[in-house]
């Protein structure tokens, strides 16, 4: 993908909203690909309502705001201190549980697949997100 986004001129975003968690820089990186942009979701809010993006510095420069012609930003999720308070506490730190993605991964996969083995008995099914793996 990256090669193709290069030859072509475009930019490659992954959305990792999903998946930052799985390893210390995203799926992305664990997988050996680089993009220009990168799209966070709750993961990074500690898991309260978030949306970030990031990137190339050439291409954030765009939307910095004391520029005069700066790409606007807005958006639902900007500005909001309480959640970004919550993302610092509970962000992942070298050296500590909360930096253990293994322990991050088998947590969540409980959470979201464990009803699962009480609902199997009875032949009843759940919709759930699909199983993502760490790398």
């Amino acid at each position: 993908m990256r090669e193709a986004a290069t030859r072509v001129g475009a930019l490659l975003i992954f959305d990792e909203v999903m998946t930052a968690r799985l390893s210390p820089n995203g799926l992305a990186k664990a997988r050996g690909v680089v993009s220009d942009l990168t799209t966070l979701g709750k993961y990074v809010g500690g898991g309260m309502s978030f949306g970030a993006f990031g990137g190339r510095a050439d291409i954030l420069d765009m939307f910095d705001p004391r520029r005069p012609d700066a790409l606007p930003h807005a958006g639902t999720f900007n500005n909001n201190v309480l959640v970004a308070y919550n993302g610092l506490a509970f962000a992942p730190v070298p050296g500590t549980r909360n930096n253990d993605y293994n322990l991050i991964n088998a947590t969540t996969s409980s959470v979201a697949y464990g009803p699962h083995t009480l609902t199997a008995p009875a032949q009843l099914v759940l919709a759930t997100q699909p199983r993502l793996r760490a790398p």
